[in-house]
């Protein structure tokens, strides 16, 4: 890659972010004055490029009134709108102009020089931070033109320090230039650290002879106190756990699930798993197709292709626009539906009547999904970049070059009321589910189905892959077999049923290509392609007493109690009942419920 190693400043990172009031995009600059002088002015060339690397254009920006100290970051609130370039995601920066308190301005060369940086394996970088600094990213080099710093920052050969880091050329080029240099540096650090190790054990076991025989005459007395006190803690936690399950076990008998579910939590008992079941704000199989549709004992809230929210009463069938929420996944719990905005990056909630809307959680690097409520926790799959991306792989990525291992997509889970979220494990998921205290997931390395703790411990494989989704009802896990055909290499995307521990226990669907699929109340909806080039998509209902065909037409469907939710090829949004009374479209222009055009 070429570089400017003149520039008095450089780009630490930019930000793109969506003001929420406006939806306008813009960018935020890490900016870095390398120089010994006060910067009071920079104009640069600003690209912008999609999410997959394509170049929407460029402009020239100009900072002015700057006064940015030597050696600091400066600019980090100056927002440049990115109004005609909605679509971007990644930024890149070329300098132009650098004006100064006192001096001449820097004006950009017409030539630039070429710099190759090759990043040690990852063994390697990990010793050379252990005798570097966290920021090491790359050996030391000494060009003709430049030396380059082991902070990964080019250097003329004219400079004795680093311009970023500030250290010392030579100190640099002796120490960190080749992996000999390390092994050095590595072995002399391991010696002294033994050394001090075997000081401070000599210097442990003269203390603990000195105390011996003081700890001798207060043990016994310091360990009945500690039994005592270890003892009255376990019998009050009990009694406090045992008024916990007492007032969960009451409120499960008024069939009050989620004050139940609550104490439950509060005891840190089993008996959550037995009350999961009846707080969760949706299916995991409706959440897997979108979150369309949800109830309560009231209303259904469902959405059109337009993703505004609406409210049918399930007693009188009025319809009503709730407030202008527009979202997906909707989830409803304790008198609040929680959705994925569609307007901004975020979770959001609003309540039933449609008073009130809040958001829940923002995120400005990922994009989130699968929002799934469970009592007073919010569960979803986070996506975005890798945090531990080099500068290189970065730049990389805005030129077009990214690639799926440069993502992560994780599980994070947050109380309701927090602000934060926490990861609750590192695994790329394709889908999750929460069930009876578990999360049941589906990697993306193996397609395989496995299962976890709530806190990401005792993780079990249950079904080999490939596996193309699953859904838990009843203790069974029903799956997609994505195993190709020998001879056509054609996945047979049959449904089959395994026991929770993996165990097989049989095919639900075999002589049809499935596509999609739900559980509700023992019976199973599904969508079936009749051939491998998918020209029909037809959604059948299984019971036990046979099948029956509910559309010709659908290619996603939610089912929710007794209704059946779903979109046909041509984008129409249709719900119907199990007995497929009440069909009817729920468009945009067929359902805004206040006489309103949908936006």
């Amino acid at each position: 890659m070429q570089i400017d190693l003149l520039c008095p400043v450089e780009s630490q990172g930019v930000v793109v972010k969506t003001n929420s009031k406006t939806g306008e995009v813009y960018a935020l600059f890490k900016l870095f004055n390398v120089s010994q002088k006060v910067v009071t002015e920079v104009s640069f060339a600003v690209c912008a490029f999609d999410a997959y690397g394509g170049k929407l254009g460029e402009f020239d920006v100009v900072f002015s009134d700057l006064e940015a100290q030597p050696k600091s970051f400066f600019a980090e609130k100056k927002a440049v709108s990115l109004k005609d370039y909605q679509e971007a995601k990644h930024i890149t920066v070329e300098f132009s102009e650098v004006k100064f308190s006192e001096g001449e301005p820097y004006i950009k060369p017409e030539t630039l020089t070429e710099i190759s940086i090759t990043e040690p394996e990852y063994e390697e970088r990990v010793r050379l931070i252990s005798v570097a600094g966290s920021d090491a990213q790359c050996y030391a080099k000494d060009s003709s033109t430049h030396w380059l710093c082991v902070c990964g920052r080019p250097n003329l050969t004219s400079e004795k320090e680093c311009v970023r880091c500030g250290r010392e050329k030579a100190e640099v080029l002796a120490k960190f230039s080749s992996r000999a240099a390390i092994t050095k540096l590595v072995s002399k650090n391991e010696a002294n650290k033994k050394k001090e190790k075997e000081a401070l054990a000599v210097q442990a076991a003269q203390q603990a002879q000195d105390k011996k025989k003081k700890w001798i005459k207060i043990g016994i007395i310091s360990a009945i106190s500690l039994v005592c006190l270890v003892i009255l803690w376990f019998l009050i936690q009990f009694a406090i756990d045992w008024v916990y399950i007492l007032k969960g076990n009451q409120a499960a008998k008024n069939g009050d699930y989620l004050k139940a579910y609550e104490y439950y939590q509060k005891a840190d008992s089993d008996k959550v798993n037995e009350v999961s079941e009846q707080v969760l704000g949706n299916t995991s199989s409706n959440i897997y197709q979108g979150g369309l549709i949800a109830t309560d004992n009231e209303n259904i809230y469902y959405i059109n292709e337009a993703y505004n929210i609406f409210k049918e009463s399930k007693a009188t069938g009025e319809k009503s626009r709730l407030g202008n929420a527009m979202g997906y996944s909707l989830n409803v719990m304790d008198g609040w539906v929680y959705f994925l905005d569609y307007t901004q990056q975020c979770i959001s909630r609003i309540k039933t009547d449609g008073t009130e809307m809040q958001h829940v959680y923002e995120s400005i690097d990922q994009q989130l999904d699968y929002l799934t409520v469970v009592g007073n926790r919010m569960y979803f799959i986070a996506m975005g970049l890798r945090e531990d991306l080099t500068p290189e792989e970065q730049m990389e990525i805005a030129m077009g070059g990214s690639t799926a291992d440069a993502y992560y997509r994780r599980l994070y889970s947050m109380e309701i009321g927090q602000t934060e979220a926490n990861a609750v494990a590192d695994t790329y998921m394709i889908q999750f589910q929460i069930y009876k205290g578990r999360v049941y997931y589906l990697d993306r390395d193996e397609t395989a189905v496995y299962s976890m703790k709530i806190d990401g411990s005792d993780v079990k494989k249950l079904v080999s892959g490939p596996i193309y989704s699953f859904a838990v009802s009843d203790d069974i896990i029903y799956y997609l077999d994505g195993t190709a055909d020998a001879t056509t290499q054609i996945p047979k995307f049959s449904l089959e049923m395994a026991n929770l521990d993996g165990t097989y226990k049989g095919n639900v669907v075999s002589d049809k290509m499935v596509a999609s699929y739900a559980i509700s109340n023992g019976d199973i909806y599904y969508v079936a392609y009749n051939d491998a080039d998918a020209t029909s998509n037809q959604l059948f209902k299984k019971t036990a007493n046979g099948e029956e065909l509910i559309d010709e037409n659908c290619i996603r469907f939610n089912v929710r109690e007794d209704y059946v939710f779903y979109y046909t090829s041509d984008r129409k949004v249709m719900k119907t009942k199990f007995d497929k009374s009440g069909f009817e479209s729920v468009s945009a222009a067929d359902n805004t419920g206040t006489g309103e055009t949908a936006e």
